[in-house]
């Protein structure tokens, strides 16, 4: 590759990342320019209801991920699994409903099979502490909020690696 190009196309990934680029699919953590976190406004344990559409495509563009007639919520899209094998990811909300996040593109984002269970089990562990009184909304978002790492907060909830 000459210099010129390498330079080009370095350019262009800069460019792309600080524009918010195109994800690589399902990921273990969500991207924080991606999916920030949002808030909705009513009770914390309202019914949810589906997903619009026009969301669930919004998320998909940016994390890259493929829909398709036979799978409209690209749960089964190739960067769900692992290597050698199929897996199924989860649509997300990065901060949980349970605590008040939103079902929005800014909310939402693909998280891989490795690790959607133990997110899960985190969130029903804050919305749990939340309705006991324990924890307040505000600080059960804000554990899920951008730049937070749900991770390192399962390491401190359940003393182990997720």
């Amino acid at each position: 590759m000459t210099r010129p190009v390498a330079l080009a196309v370095i350019a262009a990934l800069v460019i792309g990342c600080a524009a918010g680029g195109v994800q690589a699919g399902a990921l273990p953590v969500p991207d924080d320019h991606a999916t920030p976190g949002e808030t909705r406004h009513g009770a914390a344990h309202a019914a949810r209801g589906p997903i619009p559409a026009a969301v669930i495509r919004e998320v998909a563009r940016r994390y890259g991920i493929t829909l398709t007639k036979a799978d409209p919520l690209g749960i089964r899209d190739p960067s769900c699994g692992h290597p050698g094998r199929a897996g199924r990811c989860e649509l997300d909300h990065r901060i949980p409903w349970g605590c008040g996040g939103a079902s929005t593109a800014d909310n939402l984002w693909y998280q891989d099979d490795g690790d959607w269970q133990r997110k899960d089990r985190l969130e029903h562990w804050a919305e749990r502490q939340v309705r006991l009184g324990h924890l307040t909304v505000e600080a059960c978002q804000q554990m899920f909020a951008a730049p937070n790492n749900w991770r390192a907060r399962y390491r401190v909830v359940f003393g182990a690696d997720p």
